[in-house]
């Protein structure tokens, strides 16, 4: 197939336009076709005035799809089963596609990759999928035997999924819309794959009884010819025709009849039911970035490899109106087209104490948090837009537990300190003030427009990364402010209370993967009261309220913007 028959796609419904249309100007800055599922009448107003090409998809919209529908696990299913239903016939075309979340930024194209063109990765024109790893290990995603993690436990992420027009790619497509279509519960789109390609039956996770899954797995093994592995009915991929559709990928590599030493492999899948041979490989976790390990191993650094894309996951401070944590992620990075000193470095006590780190790490962030109320405090008083300094942690921030201050599979390519993400230390959206006040404004997402308003409203920031465009922001010292030594007015020292207690309200336990010594005899006399287990690190205060000065008196109304 000619290279140029490749299709860049997302899907999107209004809740995320400023997240689409990010997308949008990343891609066309490649100079790639766009291809945009536009979801609602909202995302299609969107493509209308930005001049992007959209399928209106909007007849098939749902209430909910004018929120940020990730927070509904129905709304969530039913949105990947519509993203389905316009990528198949674009397949059916002849078109080979490669589709993306919205929370995902491209600063390369993928082509050569996908054609095999990329040195190491000649074998991936053979492939009829080829999809992102949550892999956090650089060096198990390079290995021979296992490329990309493939029989890890991590899933396969389906925010980044190339597929090729082949029999094979359609079909794998098909059978997984129909799986998201009768999924239960927490079945969404990237479970329901990761079960497809598993070689597991239709609902697995919920819909089917044990005896279901016992005997569908000896119908799998069955139907594929072979035991199941660990992660599904599959081996690595010798070269050589597809003896069900005559080949598969780019006709060059067919003819060849073999793998290119020194590529990266992929996987001959049996699906079961569905295919015999369906090709598949995993993008590298240096060339397709998932939010952990760009934004916190930042392995971009130590490979010196930056990624042709990269997908905002597995990040904190996104609520159910938007997606504040994701935004200011790309912020902190020059990523965010929509807007256009070092803390030091105290030396780690060793191993002889498990929890050193952690109780670190919390008394670091005591320290920022509380620089940070302060900070906040100024900007209201000057009516100044407060901009966020590069912030530095000493522990990873996970839900689960920890190993030496890392995510376990992450351990031996995290660096500690790390530049950290905004919300590994408060959450963005408590930032733009309260759910009422952030619905009351005219654009999701919007700060609030004063820094000096009621403390409902929020504070307007900008991340560090802003100072580095001065240029493109020519409003920069238009307004003038003045601190007055008045004294301050009754409300002013409840409303600095209330909004240091609504900026900073949460705690963290910072559990680390070796128990302590004590651990089990805790454990056996039952659950232990919060802030009291050996296991845990607990933090953080919330910062004192800082004084009030004197009331602002501005000489030129501010709109925040300085």
């Amino acid at each position: 197939m000619p290279e140029g028959d490749l299709m860049m796609m997302t899907y999107a419904t209004g809740g995320v336009r400023e997240m689409l249309h990010n997308w949008v100007l990343h891609v066309e800055r490649l100079g790639l076709p766009v291809l945009v599922s536009a979801m609602d009448k909202d995302a299609v107003a969107l493509a209308t005035e930005k001049k992007f090409h959209c399928l209106d998809w909007s007849h098939t919209a749902a209430a909910e799809d004018t929120s940020y529908v990730r927070g509904s696990e129905a709304g969530f299913r039913a949105l990947g089963v519509r993203k389905l239903d316009v990528l198949l016939p674009v397949l059916r075309m002849g078109i080979n596609v490669v589709l993306s979340d919205v929370d995902c930024v491209w600063s390369s194209s993928p082509l050569p990759m996908f054609h095999g063109k990329v040195a190491g990765f000649e074998d991936f024109a053979a492939a009829d999928l080829l999809v992102a790893s949550d892999c956090m290990d650089p060096i198990l995603d390079v290995s021979v035997r296992d490329p990309g993690c493939y029989h890890d436990s991590v899933d396969k992420n389906t925010g980044v999924l190339a597929v090729r027009a082949t029999p094979n790619g359609i079909a794998a497509m098909a059978e997984w819309k129909v799986r998201l279509q009768v999924g239960e519960k927490n079945e969404q789109d990237q479970t329901t794959f990761n079960d497809l390609i598993d070689g597991n039956g239709r609902g697995h996770r919920w819909g089917m009884s044990n005896a279901q899954r016992s005997d569908f797995k000896k119908f799998g093994e069955a139907w594929c010819g072979s035991h199941k592995t660990k992660r599904g009915y599959n081996k690595l991929w010798a070269g050589g025709e597809d003896p069900e559709t005559g080949g598969a990928g780019d006709a060059s590599v067919v003819a060849r009849g073999r793998t290119t030493e020194g590529s990266r492999r992929i996987f001959d899948v049996c699906l079961p039911n569905v295919s015999r041979h369906v090709h598949i490989g995993t993008f590298p976790v240096t060339a397709v970035a998932g939010g952990h390990t760009f934004f916190v191993q930042q392995l971009q650094s130590p490979t010196a490899t930056w990624p042709m894309a990269v997908h905002a996951t597995y990040q904190f401070g996104d609520t159910s109106d938007y997606a504040f944590g994701k935004r200011q992620r790309f912020r902190d990075w020059g990523m965010w087209l929509e807007d256009a000193p070092l803390a030091p470095r105290e030396p780690w006590v060793g191993f002889k104490d498990l929890h050193a780190r952690g109780r670190q790490h919390v008394s670091h962030l005591e320290r920022v948090r509380q620089r940070l109320a302060h900070g906040f405090a100024l900007a209201r008083a000057l009516n100044r837009t407060a901009v966020l300094p590069t912030l530095w942690c000493y522990c990873d921030k996970f839900w689960h537990r920890l190993d030496k201050c890392a995510i376990p599979s992450a351990t031996e390519s995290q660096p500690l300190p790390f530049v950290c993400p905004l919300d590994h230390v408060i959450d963005p959206s408590l930032l733009h003030g309260t759910i009422p006040s952030r619905m009351r404004r005219p654009q999701r997402g919007m700060q609030a427009s004063r820094a000096d308003g009621p403390w409902e409203d929020g504070l307007p920031f900008r991340g560090r990364h802003w100072l580095r465009q001065l240029g493109a922001h020519p409003r920069i010292g238009y307004s003038t402010a003045t601190l007055s030594t008045a004294p301050p007015g009754e409300a002013s020292v409840p409303m600095e209370a209330q909004l240091t207690s609504h900026i900073f309200p949460h705690s963290w336990c910072y559990r680390p993967f070796e128990m302590t010594p004590e651990w089990s005899a805790v454990a056996a006399k039952g659950a232990p009261k919060r802030g009291t287990e050996p296991w845990c690190v607990w933090g953080f205060a919330k910062p004192a309220v800082p004084g009030v000065c004197g009331a602002v008196q501005p000489v030129k109304p501010a709109d925040g913007g300085g």
